[in-house]
């Protein structure tokens, strides 16, 4: 028992009374149970939580290795990555009586494994006599059979008719001047619905009369199978055509199943008219002999005869094309290629389907079906095409270059894998609007290439799912096909190379990107520091993992990664594609101009150059009850008035061959009134864009941007929603303010343009101008050709001569 003892301390001339048993007995204790004995383990606060050390229990009893409270094993605390924390310990829960547990003892697990094992032996070696006595008959009869079926067995003849002929009376005549093929069959299966006719055009039969007396029994052993499939089939193939068909069962034919059956009777009735003749023809002792074996088909020796009827047999071991075949329960069987070497078969067929995908085809080996890839390729396709087979055959020298970014659905690899982990928490990346968080994610996408890491996928998806209900093809990026699942990240062992070998890093604006005219560069520090990592590593074939706690970093480049984003959103637009309202060829647009009395023709869409307008209002405006505005973010804001002298620009600048063949869209918050300066002024000017103008107002995050991605000239806004369609579409020509430069460097097809100091008009410098029209004529050019053909054309954007005038740098 411990003694009561009290301390005196002296604290600023104050004396303190600190009484030891009473605070003692103020801790609150965690009650085990082990055996026939209870314990009292102190609980401790540890991070916060109330729990007890597992250490503590084991001090006592060493052999435990679980607690339970009733039925219910208590789980070791974890970190937020699921790490167990160190020391072991578990949850507290003073109210309740823990029960420990240790490990099952071994010396008994091992005697009922040895018990059990005696008896599978015992049943193992009655299963083992039965198989050999089995496998010692199959023997016999293999040999047997070795011996006697040394040509197929399964025959049958047909007349080879002459065209001039009814088929009646091909068969009254003299059955001494006929001609006959002999045909055989592929014996595969015991089912007569499973034989097929070889794949062979026939041999002629030297002497038929002969041979129908030697071999009559065989000939009606195999009609009788066919006259046994017919009743389920209904009809039968031709076997006089040159190429015969497969299965006995196929109903491809031009004989009926009663010309068939009429067909049959009368070989048989040949078979009867020759026997008969021969039986005259012959003494009474060989007749009998003759009677007697009329039913009986004949083997061994006799059937080894039969080749020297034939002519034109190979010498190739084959007849038919078919191939002598031990089964794998000792029978020998004359089959097909197909049968007799499926594996050889299966690379016939494997070189096959090269063949068709590389003409840009798939073959569906249960339908037999090839399927032409490029339709799915063309920008209006119904077709679901093959990712990774598009990959293979449209980018490979790309999909080669960025391994780690463009491959679809890539394999956890625990051991040798290098990959991008970032903290989750809400506070700890971007999280404000869609445009920011795809810019954001793009330069995560910057430092994976560079350092040659594949990203693990977590909650931060940007499919902008999180906060709207999209149904699947309206998700306009899905990067997680692209990336590591963190659930298969997470089963990997925690002694695995990626989970040990942990490079932490903060990706911060100040600490991540350099910036330049050029292609962005890495910091030196965090290159330096990436080095020291990976020289450290025991072997350099080892795998790890790069983990940021604080991913903040907001600057980015297209110069590299641009045709990554677009090769992505080109093969999946047509993964999802549904027309007319499938990704690649926006949803259908609603023609809801105000003007009710205006009749306006109908709008080729497909032949048309589409302009979009993106005009921010709703989150930098404030207006009173009324409607007026009467606040607005000047950083942001671009008066509308701005935007209709440039829209009659453009339309003033079209070429001659579509110079009304044009369709302009205004994405934007608000009420139509709040367009009318636009729309009267267009009106003025060029009359017919009444019937060739829409307005889309508080439209939903993803329709909107599936539309922005469409169309052919965007005018954007200071936003990074409407300037970010421009990272899946290097086609589109994108004209507006000049902003974000850090965020999107080295776009394509990109002319930006200034402002006056009120955001109340577009500088349109005559140098501008020029770009403008120049640019206009080009990207019609582009539409259609990429209409007639199935190779993006849009992979020039990213050559290395491409024009710096039309780039965002």
């Amino acid at each position: 028992m411990l003694a009561n003892f009290l301390f005196v301390f002296k604290k600023k001339n104050k004396f303190l009374l600190f009484n030891m048993d009473e605070n003692l007995s103020k801790r609150s204790h965690q009650a085990i149970r082990y055996q026939n004995e209870t314990i009292k383990i102190e609980i401790i606060n540890h991070h916060g939580i109330e729990c007890i050390f597992f250490d503590d229990i084991r001090q006592c009893y060493p052999k435990v290795t679980c607690l339970y409270i009733d039925d219910k094993q208590q789980s070791f605390l974890r970190d937020e990555n699921g790490h167990r924390l160190e020391p072991l310990c578990i949850k507290a829960c003073p109210d309740e009586t823990m029960v420990a547990f240790e490990s099952k003892d071994m010396n008994s697990i091992n005697n009922e494994t040895f018990n059990k094992n005696i008896q599978e032996i015992q049943k193992s070696l009655v299963l083992l006599n039965n198989e050999i006595q089995e496998k010692f008959k199959q023997t016999m009869t293999l040999t047997y059979e070795l011996h006697e079926y040394t040509t197929p067995h399964y025959f049958y003849i047909s007349q080879v008719q002459n065209d001039n002929q009814s088929l009646r009376q091909k068969f009254v005549s003299s059955v001494l001047h006929r001609e006959y093929k002999l045909y055989f069959l592929c014996d595969c299966s015991d089912d007569p619905l499973q034989r097929h006719i070889a794949p062979h055009d026939g041999y002629i039969i030297k002497e038929p009369t002969k041979f129908i007396t030697e071999y009559g029994a065989n000939i009606r052993t195999t009609l009788n199978i066919i006259r046994t499939a017919l009743p389920i089939v209904g009809r039968i193939v031709d076997s006089q055509i040159d190429d015969v068909p497969a299965l006995i069962s196929d109903v491809t034919n031009s004989l009926s199943f009663y010309t068939w059956i009429n067909t049959i009777d009368l070989l048989e009735h040949t078979l009867d008219e020759v026997e008969k003749t021969s039986l005259t023809t012959n003494t009474s002792n060989e007749a009998k002999i003759m009677t007697q074996h009329r039913h009986m088909s004949l083997h061994g020796a006799s059937l080894r005869e039969l080749i020297n009827y034939l002519e034109g047999v190979d010498n190739k071991n084959s007849l038919g094309n078919l191939y002598r075949k031990i089964t794998d329960d000792g029978h020998v069987r004359w089959v097909c290629l197909e049968h007799y070497d499926i594996d050889y078969h299966n690379q016939r067929i494997f070189q096959y389907i090269q063949q068709i995908e590389n003409l840009g085809g798939k073959y569906n080996k249960e339908t037999k079906e090839v399927v032409i890839t490029n339709q799915c390729m063309y920008d209006k396709s119904e077709c679901y095409s093959d990712i990774d087979q598009s990959l293979n055959r449209y980018f490979k020298e790309y999909k080669d270059k960025y391994s780690m970014l463009l491959t679809y659905h890539p394999k956890i690899d625990c051991n040798s894998g290098r990959y991008l982990l970032i903290n989750n928490s809400k506070f700890s990346r971007i999280h404000d609007g869609t445009g920011s968080v795809l810019m954001w994610y793009l330069g995560l996408l910057n430092l994976a290439y560079e350092f040659n890491l594949t990203l693990i996928h977590f909650d931060w998806i940007a499919e902008h799912s999180y906060d709207e209900n999209n149904v699947e093809r309206e998700k306009y990026w899905l990067f997680y096909h692209w990336q590591i699942p963190y659930s298969a990240y997470q089963s990997c062992p925690n002694d695995s190379f990626v989970r040990k070998n942990i490079f932490s890093y903060n990706l911060l604006s100040n600490q991540t990107f350099n910036q330049g005219k050029q292609i962005f560069t890495i910091k030196y520090d965090l290159k330096n520091l990436f080095s020291q990592f990976l020289n450290n590593l025991p072997n350099k074939n080892h795998g790890f993992t790069f983990y940021s706690h604080r991913t903040l970093s907001i600057t980015s480049s297209l110069m590299k990664l641009g045709i990554v984003m677009e090769i992505r959103w080109w093969l999946q637009h047509r993964k999802l594609y549904q027309y007319p309202n499938g990704v690649w060829a926006g949803l259908s647009i609603p023609l809801n101009n105000q003007n009710h009395l205006l009749t306006c023709p109908k709008i080729d869409l497909e032949n048309s150059l589409l302009i979009g307008v993106h005009i921010r209002q709703g989150d930098i405006i404030k207006r009173d009850k009324q409607g007026r505005i009467v606040f607005n973010i000047l950083q942001r804001y671009i008066s509308t008035s701005a935007y209709a002298p440039l829209l009659i620009f453009l339309l003033k600048s079209l070429p001659n061959q579509i110079e009304k063949r044009y369709f302009i869209t205004i994405y934007s918050e608000g009420y139509t009134k709040d367009f009318n300066d636009i729309l009267m002024e267009l009106n003025k000017i060029l009359p017919e864009s009444s019937c060739r103008i829409s307005l889309i107002l508080n439209g939903r995050t993803s329709e909107t941007f599936n539309r922005l991605v469409r169309d052919d000239i965007l005018i954007h806004a200071y936003s990074t929603f409407s300037l970010a369609s421009g990272i899946f579409n290097s086609r589109q020509l994108k004209i507006g303010p000049i902003h974000n430069r850090q965020r999107v460097h080295g776009m394509r097809n990109f002319i930006g343009l200034n402002l006056d100091s009120n955001h109340t008009k577009f500088q349109l410098t005559n140098e501008k101008k020029h770009l403008i029209q120049q640019r206009i004529s080009y990207i019609w050019k582009q539409k259609q050709k990429q209409k007639q053909t199935f190779l993006p054309l849009w992979l020039n954007n990213y050559s290395n001569d491409y024009p710096q005038q039309f780039m965002f740098i």
